[in-house]
């Protein structure tokens, strides 16, 4: 007998993998003043020294407070402020559930756990060494260390459930996250008949496939202007847009800005930013 409680179980267990995308040290100060901060990764903030804080959009403020550690959840917008020096390690990631959706998209508060400049200390030191087995032991503490923040989020699980049945289509969105990718393109890869796809996803999420693609290919488009040197012109080819003029007014009106000034705003690097501290 099928039991649609355990197979769920099984596919999120095995689904639920950390992918870090970017991590390093941050020396900040008074230059270090960024708005509209939008990533398309969660942001894990272990604070060395203080002098930094958060700012949403209802000028709330969380200052960053020396051993702690702060989860940004993925696309959460803050204004990143500075009034003396501060020192950070990050580790920008991603904890999917299914191919493009990150279990902290249910949450778009900045958390904050204490910890202790040992315990701050222990996960750097496992991100420098080489050896394999300290890479596995920080793989647990690292899912240790966000299964607190997970207890902090109002995680809907039967909306992950709900989720989970568009697993073969959130797959095929991924591998065929480009501009020119249509409904008729994954309904016909799946096997599924267009109309019958088409009226049950906008009644199940609330958008048209379509819709959702747009998104995904955004969401494609600001991890590789945030982790790559790609140009506009790059960028529009990887992504399937016919030029990097079409590709920039998409982008425009679906994030509000245009791709240079997004790259601008989100940039992780800065002069002060130096890979590890001795």
């Amino acid at each position: 007998m099928k039991n649609d409680q355990f197979d769920n179980f099984q596919l999120l267990f095995n689904a639920l993998d950390i992918k870090i995308v970017e991590h390093g040290y941050v020396f900040g100060d008074m230059d270090w003043q960024k708005r509209n901060v939008c990533s398309p990764f969660n942001r894990l903030y272990f604070i060395l020294e203080s002098g930094a804080k958060l700012e949403d959009a209802s000028g709330n403020t969380t200052p960053l407070v020396r051993d702690s550690i702060y989860l940004i959840p993925i696309q959460s917008t803050y204004h990143y402020l500075c009034d003396q020096p501060f020192e950070k390690f990050y580790i920008h990631f991603r904890l999917d559930y299914l191919p493009g959706r990150d279990i902290f998209e249910f949450n778009q508060q900045c958390m904050r756990l204490s910890s202790t400049r040992e315990e701050i200390q222990h996960i750097v030191d496992l991100v420098k060494t080489k050896k394999v087995e300290d890479k596995l032991i920080l793989k647990a503490e690292l899912y240790k260390l966000l299964s607190r923040f997970v207890i902090k989020t109002e995680i809907s699980y039967d909306k992950i459930a709900l989720y989970l049945q568009y697993k073969d289509l959130f797959q095929q969105i991924e591998a065929h996250c480009y501009g020119d990718t249509s409904l008729h393109t994954v309904a016909n890869q799946l096997g599924i008949n267009e109309n019958t796809l088409r009226k049950k996803f906008k009644e199940d999420m609330g958008v048209t496939v379509k819709q959702y693609i747009d998104l995904a290919v955004i969401e494609r488009a600001k991890e590789l202007m945030i982790t790559t040197d790609l140009n506009l012109k790059e960028l529009a080819y990887q992504l399937h847009f016919k030029d990097e003029f079409y590709f920039s007014r998409f982008f425009k009106k679906k994030v509000g800005c245009p791709p240079k000034q997004y790259r601008i705003n989100n940039s992780t690097l800065s002069s002060k930013q130096k890979g590890y501290r001795n």
